[in-house]
């Protein structure tokens, strides 16, 4: 009955990839124009959009409302996150339950460099 309807649901939305894997990738090379408009159409986020608007529970407004709540809380776990001191031994803590040689010697290289050039120098920008 009632209770039934109450219940944890799972949704899943295949959403397409518009943009190029990295920015050295050409998505051209291995997709064309028509392939992505055909996903354009049956995007699920353009889909619910629409669906919302069409119910009246979405409107201009409101998306304007949301995207500047979600643009403040970004700034601030931006600025949150780059306030804290990481130890970049850690970045290999936790990958694994166990190291892979791969990643035994990724940890190497990088205490390597740390090393010879130290962390500031590590950090700058290019």
């Amino acid at each position: 009955a009632g209770g039934d309807r109450l219940r944890p649901t799972l949704i899943e939305a295949v959403q397409y990839r518009y943009g190029a894997h990295t920015t050295a990738d050409d998505p051209s090379v291995y997709r064309d124009d028509e392939e992505v408009e055909r996903w354009r159409e049956r995007d699920p986020i353009d889909r619910f959009e629409a669906y919302l608007r069409n119910g009246d529970i979405l409107d201009d407004d409101r998306i304007e409302t949301i995207e500047t709540e979600i643009e403040e809380t970004l700034a601030t776990l931006v600025e949150r996150a780059e306030g804290v001191d990481g130890d970049p031994d850690e970045l290999f803590e936790y990958t694994y339950a166990e190291r892979t040689p791969r990643l035994e010697d990724q940890r190497d290289y990088l205490a390597a460099l740390r090393e010879t050039h130290g962390d500031e120098a590590l950090l700058e920008d290019e």
